[in-house]
C-alpha cells in the first residue's frame, strides 16, 4: 500500500464515525427546532430525553423537574416530576 492510500478498514472506520456524527447532528437539529417552535412542555421534555439518550448512547435517560409553586408552609416540599426514557 502506498503512503497516500488508506486501507478499506480505515475508510470503514471513518464512515462509521461520520455516520455517528450525522445522527448526533440530526438529533440536535430536531431538538433545536422543537424548542424553537413548541410551547408544549411534555413534548419538549420527551424530545430532550430522547436526544440525550441518543447523544450519550445511554440505555436510559431521566431527570427531575422542580415545580416552584407557592407553598402554604415552609415545611411543605415542592412538587417534583420525573421523566425517564429508555433506549434511543
Amino acid at each position: 500500500m502506498e503512503d497516500g492510500q488508506k486501507s478499506t478498514q480505515q475508510l470503514c472506520q471513518e464512515l462509521h464515525t461520520a455516520r455517528q456524527q450525522l445522527v448526533r447532528l440530526q438529533s440536535l437539529t430536531r431538538l433545536n427546532q422543537l424548542i424553537s417552535s413548541s410551547l408544549h412542555l411534555d413534548e419538549m421534555l420527551r424530545e430532550i430525553a430522547r436526544a440525550t439518550t441518543t447523544l450519550l448512547e445511554a440505555p436510559v435517560t431521566s431527570f427531575w423537574l422542580a415545580h416552584e409553586a407557592p407553598r402554604p408552609s415552609s415545611s411543605t416540599p415542592p412538587r417534583t416530576s420525573t421523566l425517564a426514557l429508555t433506549g434511543p
